[in-house]
């Protein structure tokens, strides 16, 4: 800075000179300091076209390498929802959960049972027992689960089996014309104790990490709905205690919000996601699989294919190129940037 300033300085004065020189109209000495003053500018010019290269270097440098490293830098979190049709899907609730939803049963058994009421004669044992159930107009009213329950869906064809580790489930059955059995007991029609129209409660007994109960049921129109959970997998548990976990998903998709963007889902997929909060989760009958539906925030989702992992989560540039009231803050500060750079060369140069 020094440099220039001295130059640009001696060019200031040199030009008074010859304008001194030719009021005095000594001509010779008015075109020395012209040509020296010409010569001056030319140096000074050049000199300037350096700079502004090298700093154009360093600029686009520094660019690329923001780009760069934008590109790499995944944001935290992302939005998400998917559908997945699959015969097998786990998960954790985050709370206790009642299911109460219309459904259509034909068949429902339960084991590791503590507790049995049926139209208010209860039955307990000092070891756990299995309730099997079947009647006209079944209906499954109430089944509450404890917060931190592991759940595990099948479905084979036309049952779905449903394995819960935790605290005890409690249920309630209502049903008609129908047909109870428990630990060698039976009540059905040609018992003096039916009644047509019966209501059903159990409670299951408290199971420890290595244990589970399991509900096998029959029906067509099963649709669970929970509103938080913080685990979710798609895997052959018996296939996957053999060694590599094995992904039972037979199609699908996944839609990235802040990428406005959908990825689709093949037969053998493994879906890599952590949960950050699961708002939704649904699971459906459908035909001979399950369709379950999950919409939340997760710190991670990839895609697992013939061993290639591809990470979906959004890198900070597609953020910041997909999301509009960013990208226009952004837009702005770069422009008044522009502005007030044009401003200090046009006074200062």
């Amino acid at each position: 800075m020094k440099k220039k300033d001295t130059l640009k300085s001696k060019i200031s004065r040199k030009l008074k000179e010859a304008e001194d020189f030719l009021q005095k109209e000594n001509l010779e000495e008015a075109k020395k300091n012209l040509q020296w003053i010409d010569l001056a500018e030319n140096i000074f010019l050049l000199k300037k076209r350096k700079s502004n290269l090298i700093s154009g270097i360093v600029v686009g440098i520094s660019c690329a390498v923001l780009i760069g490293l934008s590109l790499l830098i995944k944001i935290p979190e992302t939005s998400i929802s998917f559908d997945v049709e699959t015969n097998v899907v786990s998960f954790i609730n985050s709370y206790n959960f009642k299911y109460q939803e219309p459904n259509n049963i034909q068949y429902f058994k339960i084991d590791k049972v503590d507790y049995l009421n049926i139209d208010l004669t209860k039955y307990k044992s000092e070891t756990s027992f299995a309730v099997n159930v079947s009647g006209e107009k079944f209906h499954l009213s109430e089944l509450n689960f404890p917060k931190e329950s592991t759940l595990h869906f099948e479905k084979y064809i036309n049952q779905l089996v449903i394995f819960i580790n935790g605290n005890p489930i409690t249920g309630i059955l209502e049903m008609r014309n129908g047909k109870i059995e428990y630990n060698s007991h039976i009540i059905d029609k040609n018992n003096p104790d039916f009644l047509p129209n019966t209501r059903i409660e159990f409670i299951s007994k408290n199971m420890d990490t290595n244990e589970v109960a399991m509900i096998n049921m029959v029906s067509n129109d099963f649709n669970f709905k929970i509103s938080d959970i913080k685990n979710i997998e798609f895997i052959d548990e018996i296939e996957s205690n053999k060694g590599e976990k094995k992904s039972v998903i037979l199609n699908g998709s996944i839609f990235i919000n802040e990428l406005d963007k959908k990825f689709h889902l093949v037969n053998g997929d493994s879906l890599i996601i952590k949960i950050k909060n699961g708002e939704n989760i649904v699971v459906k009958e459908i035909e001979n699989c399950l369709k379950v539906h999950f919409k939340g925030t997760v710190k991670k989702i990839g895609i697992k294919r013939q061993n290639r992992l591809y990470d979906l989560k959004p890198s900070l540039l597609e953020y910041l190129i997909k999301n509009e009231r960013v990208a226009f803050i952004w837009g702005s500060l770069i422009f008044i940037w522009g502005v007030i750079w044009s401003i200090k060369k046009t006074i200062f140069n």
